[in-house]
């Protein structure tokens, strides 16, 4: 399926980021690329593990998406990082980590759910009085879950929808630009890749 599955709250995923490297040069004001070497892997390893990554991170991965689906609601999704690594060899940063969002309460009603759970099984009392055979038969459809608002707008926002939310953001919030070291800077390019990963416990 690639990009185009849905995003889960359940999953764990990957957010690889490209950094770039480049020198500010005061006197003629521009900016000169530079090539990331075996000699810059401990500072952005440092910088990579900075409260202030984090924070850029998740300002990045805090998008809003709309569902193209008819009265569908915007959708707001944030990112938790549980992880930070940068790989020298790959020359990429990988953030792991689950999205969460502010709107899962737009589940049905805490109280109705337990009043409909609370008939249900006097319900179903009833009707093992009277037959065993009979419970076994209309139990199924009961367990069935019903899925929320929510969780249809969910299922229509898929993984290439974030990763453009993600790049939007990338460009007119936070770039992510940090100094190294002397006039060396790092920011980070806007290909980035965000795939599902398992995890093992």
């Amino acid at each position: 399926m690639g990009a185009t599955q849905s995003v889960s709250l359940n999953e764990t995923y990957e957010l690889a980021l490209t950094p770039s490297l480049f020198k500010y040069d005061d006197e003629a004001g521009e900016d000169t690329t530079i090539d990331v070497s075996e000699e810059h892997a401990d500072k952005i390893a440092t910088y990579i593990g900075s409260k202030e990554f984090k924070h850029d991170v998740e300002l990045i991965t805090d998008v809003s998406i709309r569902p193209s689906r008819e009265n569908a609601s915007t959708v707001q999704l944030k990112f938790k990082p549980s992880s930070f690594k940068y790989s020298a060899s790959d020359c990429v940063v990988l953030v792991t980590g689950k999205w969460g969002s502010t709107l899962k309460q737009r589940k049905p009603s805490v109280k109705k759910s337990a009043a409909a759970a609370g008939a249900n099984k006097k319900e179903k009392e009833k009707e093992k009085s009277s037959s065993g055979s009979h419970l076994a038969m209309m139990g199924s459809d009961d367990d069935e879950p019903v899925k929320t608002e929510f969780e249809k707008d969910l299922e229509d926002i898929s993984v290439s929808d974030v990763i453009e939310k993600i790049q939007e953001n990338m460009h007119h919030e936070a770039y992510m630009e940090h100094k190294l070291k002397g006039q060396i800077f790092i920011c980070f390019k806007e290909d980035i890749e965000l795939k599902k990963v398992s995890v093992d416990n």
